[in-house]
């Protein structure tokens, strides 16, 4: 269960609560599930503005992992069916960031366009191969994660050293 300031996690084998954490405010009730089986994991704000906390539930339970995302309030959050991958989307809605879930490395970092945006959807083929989101401009991006060498690079790439929005990837 998600409310704004906090999420509840329960046991509904048993009916009890089995954990709860809190988040930054989250009006949107942002929260992430993974489907598999065998990876039950669970993503959603962290308390700190920009950060994720990704929860392993299960067997192979660990301490929650707290990732920063971006500097602004998180407005998307997507896990992959598999539960390995997260990706987010601040309120700007210009830069998507994929993490893996296990370390809370970023692993590519995609750009939707360069104006604000507001990201309403992302989503994630079964093979972790490629990404989708689309936003309020009426337009939907897709960006392959494996292999990156399909997606375009800005043509003022050679600039990124100075200002790191010339290298950004874009959509194919």
């Amino acid at each position: 269960m998600v409310i704004e300031e906090k999420v509840y996690v329960y046991n509904f084998q048993h009916l009890e609560l089995a954990d709860s954490f809190a988040t930054y405010k989250n009006p949107a009730g942002l929260v992430s599930l993974s489907i598999a089986e065998d990876n039950c994991v669970l993503a959603f704000p962290d308390e700190k503005v920009g950060h994720a906390k990704i929860v392993k539930q299960g067997n192979s339970q660990k301490e929650p992992l707290t990732v920063k995302c971006h500097d602004s309030p998180l407005a998307v959050i997507k896990l992959s069916q598999d539960g390995n991958i997260l990706v987010t989307a601040s309120d700007k809605g210009t830069l998507l960031r994929v993490f893996d879930t296990e370390t809370g490395e970023k692993i590519n970092e995609v750009r939707r366009g360069a104006d604000q945006a507001v990201i309403t959807d992302i989503t994630i083929d079964s093979a972790n191969h490629f990404m989708a989101c689309c936003s309020d401009k009426g337009t939907v991006h897709v960006f392959s994660l494996k292999p990156q060498v399909e997606n375009k690079k800005s043509n003022l790439s050679a600039l990124s050293g100075v200002v790191g929005y010339f290298g950004s990837t874009w959509s194919f």
